[in-house]
Parts: structure tokens; sequence; C-alpha cells
């Protein structure tokens, strides 16, 4: 078996090939395994460069479809904790808050398409 890193959409995957023998004719069997998701996250700095209100931003890792929001504005989160899922070439990614603290801002709503490093989230440490 052969194990390739094969890159969509900037997107990395790594590809295992087996070759397989059957008869007079060869068959390859091909297996994906997603690269691992986390969330871009950035600080929201203000104007003159302070951090405002210590608030962070979830970004989309990648493109897809908002299925669903595990979270209300107002809610005190933990860090770890689900925020959302996120459907992206057929596969569930769970995006988990980075920061504890409490939901500030919810910028998707269900059943919406975002783009990579859209902003979805906002969290107020």
């Amino acid at each position: 078996m052969k194990v390739f890193k094969v890159k969509v959409n900037n997107t990395s995957y790594d590809v295992e090939v087996e070759e397989v023998k059957s008869g007079t004719s060869s068959v390859l069997a091909v297996g994906v395994k997603p690269a691992p998701v986390t969330a871009n996250i950035k600080k929201v700095v203000s104007s003159k460069g302070k951090v405002a209100g210590g608030s962070f931003v979830i970004k989309a890792p990648l493109p897809g479809l908002i299925v669903e929001i595990a979270v209300e504005t107002g809610k005190a989160i933990k860090q770890g904790e689900k925020v959302l899922v996120l459907e992206a070439m057929k596969m569930e990614n769970t995006i988990l808050s980075p920061v504890s603290g409490t939901v500030d801002k919810i910028i998707v709503k269900v059943g919406e398409s975002v783009n990579s490093s859209q902003e979805m989230i906002v969290i107020k440490a």
C-alpha cells in the first residue's frame, strides 16, 4: 500500500492506494483520510492594536454548509465545547470553541453556505 498526499482547493488529504490482483487483471483500491479540521481563530483588534474586549472570531476552516449551530447568543461556553457543525465534501466537521467565554454574536445560519475564512461566531472571553 502506498500513501499519497493530495491537495484539493488548498485542503490536504492522505490517500492510500493498494493494488489488488484478481486473476489476470489488477484493481486499485483507494481509501481517503481527510486532514484534521481546525477552526481559524483571530483576535478582534481595535484600530489602536489592542484586543477589543477579549473577543475571538471563529472562521470557517473550509467552504461548506452550516448544518447545526449548537450555541445561542449570550450562552456561556467552555473551551473545547461544540459550537457548530460544518458539512464539507459530504463530511460533517464539528467546530469546537477555542476559548471559554460567552457567545457574543452568531453570524451564520443553519442551511447557509460559507466560504473558507468566513467569520461564523464571535466569542467574548
